[in-house]
């Protein structure tokens, strides 16, 4: 415990970053890489209506994914702040709360999503066919949902404490748990939409099962205590308060395809509402590892912040947005260079190659952005500051991009909900710019110019 606090503390930024990041983002890809490959297989043994399908169940998936992260982010940062200043009690009492609540989220969302699982996807733009492909898939995989929330949940906890590796290795078997799975069951067995479910449940489940030895073989700085379960006011409200914007951007994502949805099936039918699918899984792939970076980036901050290290914790930020950058970069010209030799990897119906040219390229519009917008965010989650990091989450989905999707294909058809994403992008990215500067100039003041290059030089270009 000591060596990895003395490391956090005091090993050379680009090093630890790199270090804790890498693995992460490994994970990460490995992670969308299966979500992927699922797609692929439902496209090639089910067809474009398994996609649509599959598209459609996507709020539901992202609900989990921010109950992971409201719980998972907001313990992690808590955790790393507590250990940075030495509380290791508050660190236990963080970690005994989280496993209680991931119970709770699972009974009181998962098992109602379940029960009213007709009604809902209908509500979200489902029916004939479409409706019943979805309706298999999303009963097995919410029905197992506990290990989703759990897994995503304890990986923040993991990469808190410095682990990235552990985090990374849990990611990657159960990765590769679906993969192995995914063909077998889809194609071997002839389940279809149930056998990519059932897949992605059995791959969760090796996940947890990894996650629960580490926790319980003593790898983990923080031990899980049976008497810090017993839930406490003060630290449930962290918790929230912290990972409320991990939340709200996940829900709001949710919701912004839910009405995405809807109007590419009214304004261009089931073969536009697949190819979001297509869009949208691509993005998820490219973009995946820029979180392994924000990942990386968030225990060096934390920790650094509470122990009062501002130079350190500023280095850490500049250096992840030059990073993901970077990244979001190559994810803008691969869209473009090639946009039908991607949409090729899922189906080869000519309805969804005509599309793929226009929808890729207007898609990834705004993508060099993104870095900089989730980057951001994660600063503010590191550095426990919930209001601003919920303004952001906000940003792109509540406050720009719903508001388009409203507007925008009531002049301009099924156009104006593709056009709607890079514009979102680029006004969020606006906000973004102007509350990055007002941080770290705060941050500058409290500890000196340590990293006026990074202050007047990348940020500046963002």
């Amino acid at each position: 415990m000591k060596d990895q606090r003395q490391r956090l503390a005091e090993q050379p930024i680009p090093r630890l970053l790199f270090d804790l990041s890498v693995p992460a983002t490994v994970g990460m890809a490995t992670m969308a890489f299966y979500i992927l490959a699922d797609t692929i297989f439902v496209g090639r043994g089910v067809g474009a209506l398994g996609i649509a399908g599959m598209t459609v169940v996507f709020p539901l998936m992202t609900l989990l994914l921010g109950l992971g992260q409201l719980l998972g982010i907001g313990g992690g940062s808590l955790i790393s702040r507590a250990l940075g200043s030495g509380r290791m009690e508050d660190a236990e009492r963080c970690l005994g709360n989280l496993l209680v609540l991931v119970a709770l989220a699972y009974l009181l969302i998962c098992l109602p999503v379940v029960w009213f699982s007709d009604p809902l996807l209908r509500a979200f733009g489902a029916d004939g066919q479409v409706l019943v492909l979805a309706e298999q898939y999303m009963k097995i995989v919410v029905g197992g949902g506990f290990f989703h929330i759990f897994n995503v949940t304890s990986n923040n906890v993991i990469r808190s404490q410095g682990h990235a590796k552990v985090a990374m290795l849990s990611m990657v078997l159960g990765a590769l748990i679906n993969l192995a799975l995914d063909p077998i069951l889809i194609f071997g067995f002839g389940m279809g939409m149930r056998g990519a479910a059932v897949a992605t449940v059995l791959g969760n489940l090796g996940m947890t099962l990894y996650v629960l030895r580490y926790f319980l073989g003593g790898g983990s700085l923080v031990a899980i205590r049976a008497s810090c379960l017993g839930l406490r006011r003060a630290v449930v409200r962290e918790i929230m308060a912290v990972g409320f914007s991990s939340f709200v951007r996940q829900s709001s994502g949710s919701l912004m395809v839910l009405l995405a949805n809807r109007l590419l099936v009214f304004h261009g039918g089931d073969q536009a509402l697949a190819m979001f699918g297509i869009l949208h899984r691509l993005l998820m792939f490219c973009l995946m590892p820029i979180f392994g970076i924000i990942h990386g980036m968030m225990p060096i901050v934390g920790f650094n912040y509470g122990a009062g290290d501002y130079r350190r914790a500023r280095e850490t930020i500049g250096l992840a947005v030059k990073s993901t950058t970077i990244l979001t970069g190559g994810t803008f010209l691969l869209f473009m260079t090639m946009p039908r030799l991607l949409t090729l990897m899922f189906t080869d119906e000519p309805e969804l190659l005509a599309m793929s040219s226009m929808v890729l390229r207007i898609g990834v519009l705004g993508a060099p952005t993104i870095g900089f917008q989730f980057v951001t965010a994660g600063m503010y989650q590191a550095l426990g500051r919930a209001r601003p990091a919920l303004i952001l989450s906000l940003a792109r989905q509540v406050l720009f991009l719903i508001p388009m999707l409203l507007l925008l294909p009531r002049w301009f058809g099924v156009f104006g909900v593709w056009f709607s994403l890079p514009l979102a992008d680029f006004a969020a990215s606006g906000l973004t710019y102007f509350m990055f500067r007002a941080e770290i100039g705060r941050l500058h003041h409290r500890h000196g110019p340590s990293i006026a290059q990074f202050d007047s030089g990348a940020a500046g270009r963002q």
